[in-house]
């Protein structure tokens, strides 16, 4: 009797062990991830965030555990979606998608990836409140400066591409600098989001005002394709805004066109191509979404640092209708592509 027991014991441990492992060998299959990047409270905390939405509006109805991010996961088990929320700047950016990336719980490797964010934008292409598709992302952070009082009297601007002598110096010798997007993808998320009802708001109408001299500032919100330059150093200013364009239209070869600023776009594009050296991500299904919550320069009249210190008090409702727009769309495009999934 005892050997028989002992038997169904060891039966059972073998089975249990063998569960065990084939539940480790089968990761749950991902169908896309959602990345947010910039939150400072909770889901029901105020500021808003970048992230809150998505659970708000049931986008994400559970959390799963996440020690090596900022923020733990949100999850979606009926359509297998993740959310995933970074934290503000390229390294948090980075890191946390390489971290998730090698959790073995998961496999991303037919994934979408929808970046979903706030940013700010050139007045000469957009208005606030508008989202920009990306097909572009340049990392500026990858350069040689020289401040401007100490620069040669010819030279445009202090910021040279690495390995070259002059601003804008050909050829172009790339060394990290340009991640280019699926433009397929980039033209199929423009389709699914173009007709999405955006949000106006108080402080959009005040601040557009401001930018009369603009025709595309002065819109209500729209969707457009739009490239983004990416980086640490929150800059301002005419000068710097014309800067920004020299170097998307000098990186991209003419092109990309620089319409949004943010800072975490490199360094996810940088995880994700790391990943898929070893299978466990695909760029090409990648699609980046960025609001504008502020513009890049002044309007006319006003000073840079005018204009940078008037960001706050009613301008907040610029970023709050900025996270909202940038949650209906990027919400439309998951929706969309994970459709087409299916078909």
């Amino acid at each position: 009797m005892k050997k028989r027991f002992r038997a169904a014991l060891l039966i059972l441990f073998l089975a249990l062990s063998c569960a065990a492992v084939a539940s480790a060998e089968a990761p749950l299959s991902i169908k896309a991830v959602v990345v947010t990047f910039w939150q400072l409270t909770g889901e029901n905390g105020d500021p808003p965030g970048e992230r809150n939405l998505w659970f708000q509006k049931g986008d994400f109805t559970e959390h799963l555990p996440f020690p090596l991010g900022e923020w733990d996961l949100g999850y979606n088990p009926e359509n297998r979606t993740l959310l995933l929320t970074t934290g503000v700047g390229d390294i948090k950016a980075a890191s946390s998608i390489m971290a998730l990336g090698i959790d073995p719980r998961f496999d991303l490797s037919k994934a979408y990836f929808i970046l979903c964010g706030i940013a700010g934008g050139d007045p000469l292409d957009i208005s606030l409140g508008s989202v920009a598709v990306c097909r572009f992302v340049i990392d500026h952070d990858l350069s040689y400066f020289i401040d401007p009082r100490e620069m040669p009297g010819e030279f445009s601007t202090g910021f040279l591409p690495i390995f070259r002598t002059q601003p804008y110096e050909e050829p172009m010798r790339e060394s990290g600098e340009l991640y280019r997007l699926n433009p397929y993808l980039a033209r199929r998320a423009l389709e699914i989001a173009k007709d999405v009802p955006l949000e106006e708001s108080e402080g959009l109408l005040k601040k557009r005002a401001l930018y009369a001299d603009f025709p595309e500032a002065s819109k209500p919100p729209f969707v457009m394709i739009g490239d983004i330059l990416s980086g640490n150093r929150f800059w301002h200013g005419e000068h710097s805004n014309e800067w920004a364009n020299d170097w998307m239209r000098y990186f991209s070869k003419g092109e990309g066109n620089y319409v949004v600023t943010a800072m975490e776009d490199a360094g996810a594009m940088l995880a994700i191509q790391r990943l898929s050296q070893t299978g466990k991500a695909d760029p090409e299904r990648v699609v980046i979404l960025r609001s504008v919550s502020n513009f890049a320069m002044q309007w006319k009249g006003a000073s840079a640092y005018e204009s940078l210190m008037s960001e706050g008090g009613d301008e907040y409702s610029s970023v709050v209708a900025a996270v909202n727009n940038v949650h209906a769309v990027g919400a439309a495009v998951l929706r969309g592509l994970l459709k087409e999934q299916k078909q």
